[in-house]
């Protein structure tokens, strides 16, 4: 949903979007909320190995379609930045906050993806 809002608020410069690429930035969205919700339960203790599988292909799926949508551009390098930023955040998280609540901005910005690829001129 938050591609096809994006869409209609570039107004002219929106139109030139398929539906269809809409959609597949919607799904990768989908994609990044699964991976990520798994992950972080394995982070927390709290993990089913019977859903890492899930996971794994999530982000495989995820990967394959951001790193397709604008490929050897900057939207591409940035995609990679967010994805090591995220990486890191999960390390800091499990190395320094046991037993205490922080919020970790970088960790959501993989779900934003789907939005950040609205600002490169690339598109």
């Amino acid at each position: 949903l938050l591609p096809f809002l994006v869409k209609l608020a570039l107004g002219k410069r929106g139109e030139k979007l398929t539906d269809q690429f809409i959609v597949k930035l919607g799904i990768a969205n989908i994609y990044g909320w699964i991976a990520y919700t798994i992950y972080d339960n394995f982070l927390d203790d709290e993990g089913d190995p019977k859903k890492l599988s899930v996971a794994n292909l999530c982000l495989r799926e995820l990967t394959q379609i951001f790193t397709t949508i604008l490929p050897n551009t900057e939207f591409d390098k940035f995609f990679h930045k967010i994805m090591d930023q995220l990486e890191n955040a999960n390390t800091w998280e499990v190395t320094y906050c046991r037993n205490e609540n922080f919020t970790i901005p970088d960790y959501f910005l993989s779900v934003y993806l789907c939005l950040l690829f609205f600002i490169f001129p690339d598109f």
